[in-house]
């Protein structure tokens, strides 16, 4: 009664668990991994084929293994990848393939539990952490600003049709505008 399904194969190339899935942007035929306690897989052909992806000067960030929460590449130049890990936020600029830390200010937790980029304004990013605080960056994540803190967790951050979501742990979920301050 529908499609038909096939192993393409068996578990995460780096890491102890498979966890999310994320989809690149729209037509990229991107998607990744972000497995436990390991760095990402990616395909670049649909999920066919999968590669570990490339961390920069992986070894300065001690023992811990390095772990990615949350990964969003951007519609509008979709080679613009950011994601936050337990190390920081990191951005790729080769569509996802390799990853180097940034700098970024204006977050009061680096441990971000969701990010999108808006589908209308390049280098636009929204972010959501588990303290509740809400952020948007207008160029590509060096920069941010604390939007609002609102009561709960907030658990993911997703766009749709020019709006942001906020899934929190006790709130709901909250629809949000897409402008930046």
């Amino acid at each position: 009664g529908g499609p038909g399904w096939s192993k393409v194969r068996a578990g995460p190339i780096g890491g102890a668990g498979a966890g999310r899935i994320v989809a690149g942007a729209p037509a990229s035929n991107r998607w990744y991994i972000l497995n436990v306690d390991a760095i990402p897989d990616r395909s670049t052909d649909n999920g066919l084929t999968w590669n570990t992806v490339s961390i920069a000067a992986s070894g300065q960030f001690g023992f811990m293994p390095i772990m990615f929460f949350s990964l969003a590449e951007n519609p509008l130049a979709s080679s613009n990848v950011l994601a936050s890990t337990s190390k920081g936020v990191f951005r790729s600029v080769d569509s996802g393939a390799t990853w180097n830390l940034l700098a970024p200010t204006g977050l009061l937790a680096t441990e971000l539990t969701g990010l999108v980029f808006s589908a209308a304004v390049s280098n636009r990013v929204f972010a959501g952490d588990r303290i509740g605080h809400f952020y948007c960056s207008n160029d590509g994540g060096n920069t941010w600003i604390l939007r609002e803190t609102v009561p709960a967790a907030i658990t993911a951050v997703r766009g749709l049709n020019n709006l942001v979501f906020l899934v929190t742990d006790g709130a709901g979920v909250m629809q949000r505008d897409p402008t930046c301050p």
